[in-house]
C-alpha cells in the first residue's frame, strides 16, 4: 500500500473510474485511511456496483470469502479480462434462458477474479486464470445443468469460431460441483476436462 502523502491532489474533475490512485472523484473510489507503523496508508476499494456487462457487476466477479489485506482489487487489465469473460457469460445466460430457463434465470458466479493473496488463501494454483481475471467458477443446480451450461458454451465457441481457454467440470472432496470457464485475450487452448479439486 502507498502512503496517502504520496498521492498528489486532484485539481481537475476526472471521469469516474473503477478506482483512482489519487483522490476520491465522484462516487469512485471509496478509500479507507488506516494507520500502519505510524504511517497513514490509504486502502483502495472497488465500486462493486459497476456493470461489466448488462447482467454482471464488478462486485460479483470479484466475490470471495477469503479476507486478505489487498482487498482483492483488480487492475485495469484484469477488469478488461473480466469484461471479455462477461461477454461469454451473457451469451450463456441468454442461450440458457432461450432453451431451458424461464426467461430471466441468472448465472451465479462462485468465484471470478482472485488477487494473488486471495488465490493463495483458497489454495489456488499460482498459474490460475482467476489471477488474471480470465476465469469464473459458475454455480450449478446439479449435473444436468452443468452439462447443459458446458454444451451451450461449446456451441457458442463453435458458432462464433472463437476459442475459450478452459471449460472444466470440477468437483471437490465434499461432492460439490461447478463449471470453471476461462477466456484469455489470446492463446486460448480450448481445454475441456473433468477435475477433482
Amino acid at each position: 500500500m502507498r502512503s496517502a502523502a504520496l498521492h498528489p491532489p486532484c485539481i481537475t474533475k476526472q471521469e469516474p473510474s473503477f478506482y483512482n490512485n489519487f483522490r476520491r472523484v465522484g462516487v469512485y473510489p471509496r478509500r479507507r485511511v488506516i494507520l500502519k507503523n505510524n504511517v497513514i496508508m490509504a486502502q483502495v476499494e472497488i465500486n462493486k456496483n459497476i456493470h461489466l456487462s448488462e447482467h454482471f457487476t464488478l462486485g460479483e466477479m470479484c466475490i470471495t470469502s477469503a479476507k486478505t489485506q489487498d482487498g482483492n482489487v483488480p487492475s485495469h487489465v484484469h477488469i478488461e479480462n473480466l469484461k471479455r469473460l462477461c461477454g461469454w457469460l451473457e451469451m450463456l445466460r441468454s442461450e440458457w434462458n432461450k432453451r431451458y430457463g424461464e426467461g430471466n434465470d441468472p448465472i451465479i458466479i462462485n468465484s471470478g477474479y482472485r488477487s494473488p493473496q486471495v488465490n493463495k488463501a483458497v489454495s489456488g494454483v499460482a498459474t490460475s486464470n482467476h489471477v488474471t481475471g480470465c476465469a469464473a467458477d459458475i454455480k450449478v443446480a446439479g449435473v444436468e445443468q452443468l452439462i447443459r451450461y458446458a454444451t451451450i458454451l461449446l456451441d457458442i465457441s463453435d458458432e462464433s469460431q472463437e476459442d475459450f481457454d478452459e471449460l472444466l467440470i470440477e468437483k471437490n472432496r465434499y461432492g460439490a460441483i461447478w463449471l470453471h470457464f476461462a477466456v484469455r485475450p489470446k492463446d486460448n487452448r480450448r481445454k475441456v476436462a473433468f477435475i477433482v479439486a
